[in-house]
């Protein structure tokens, strides 16, 4: 999958851009809730998570990302290439 394609998806679901980095996104209510997004020539690569704790993974590797949200948080559902699939949940406060 391509970072572009994962950046709309995001930002379709409500994720901005962070103040402080460009390649951050962030939610507005869950804003330790991050998304990084890596380009250069070496790997296209996302790291989703919190700052303490977070996944990294190659955007090649991502066959499907979509969000979903509601009153009470926001779950991203990753699914790979190899057919599993990641769900991360962050609630709101």
């Amino acid at each position: 999958m391509e970072l572009n394609d994962i950046v709309e998806t995001l930002k379709a679901n409500g994720f901005v851009e962070s103040e402080k980095s460009k390649r951050r996104l962030v939610h507005p209510e869950a804003r330790d809730f991050i998304v990084e997004l890596y380009y250069n020539e070496e790997y296209d690569e996302i790291q989703i998570g919190d700052f303490r704790n977070y996944a990294a993974l190659p955007a090649p590797a991502i066959s499907s990302f979509t969000t979903e949200s509601d009153d009470y948080g926001l779950r991203v559902n990753i699914a790979l290439a190899d057919d599993s699939v990641i769900s991360l949940f962050c609630s709101f406060e």
